[in-house]
């Protein structure tokens, strides 16, 4: 599996499908979230993913923010137990060193995933809160 970094405008009508598809998948049917997913930020965002044969396997999306951050969000995988998360991740702050001129990266992860983002070197930088109805922390990983 090749990483795979796009700027919106390049996506092809099928990744796009795909990536929507997976969102709903999981955010809206798994997770329960009620969250607007299709939120107009998806414009101003790297899109970077992996795909096998041709379905997608792991995604997010990194926004830059005003404030000199990258946001990264929407992370997912639908394969699992083959380390796609942490190799999506690393590829990903990769990318974010390269293109995106920025020293720190900020993720609003869910509770549950906080160790993974510990792992990963984002560090906690808020308290707990609710987002969409499931509790948050947010985190982030200086550059």
């Amino acid at each position: 599996m090749e990483l795979r970094v796009k700027h919106f405008n390049e996506l092809t009508v099928c990744e796009l499908y795909e990536i929507l598809r997976a969102r709903e998948e999981i955010f809206v049917l798994e997770k329960g979230m009620t969250c607007r997913d299709i939120d107009g930020d998806d414009y101003n965002c790297l899109h970077i993913f992996f795909e096998n044969g041709g379905k997608l396997a792991a995604y997010l999306r990194a926004q830059g923010l005003d404030d000199g951050r990258v946001k990264i969000g929407r992370v997912l995988t639908l394969t699992h137990g083959l380390g796609l998360g942490r190799a999506l991740m690393s590829g990903a702050v990769s990318v974010i060193r390269e293109r995106m001129e920025a020293k720190k990266v900020l993720v609003h992860a869910q509770c549950d995933a906080v160790p993974y983002y510990t792992k990963m070197g984002f560090i906690p930088i808020s308290g707990e809160y609710v987002e969409e109805g499931v509790p948050h922390i947010s985190m982030e990983l200086t550059l």
